[in-house]
């Protein structure tokens, strides 16, 4: 968490600027604004909710939605969408090759190939 833009987004909550005008101010993801809000009421802050207006986009084509809210907060701590999370996560299990240990299926997957 950068220190600078954590107060900056406070700051900026606090004068009334959305989340997603303070996350285009700012430069970074609207869901890291929406986690730094959420961090600093939890420490007490006093921040404004914010009602109407587009809501934090949580649908990534492909991932349901409930894994794309679970994935949420993941994405905002490092500064990035759902969908750019999800990227670099399978970008990193195949770059390690880890495809099979994630998946766990390796009894099944033999019992496949045995098939063909």
């Amino acid at each position: 968490m950068s220190s600078a833009t954590y107060h900056k987004a406070v700051e900026l909550a606090r004068d009334g600027l959305r989340p997603a005008d303070i996350a285009e101010k700012v430069g970074c993801a609207p869901a890291t604004i929406h986690h730094y809000l959420s961090q600093a009421r939890a420490n007490g802050e006093d921040i404004p909710r914010f009602r109407g207006g587009p809501r934090m986009r949580r649908s990534v084509k492909g991932v349901p939605a409930h894994l794309a809210r679970a994935l949420d907060p993941h994405a905002g701590r490092r500064g990035m969408d759902v969908a750019t999370l999800v990227k670099r996560l399978i970008e990193e299990i195949v770059k390690a090759d880890l495809v099979d240990a994630v998946l766990d299926d390796a009894e099944w997957l033999e019992q496949e190939m045995r098939r063909d």
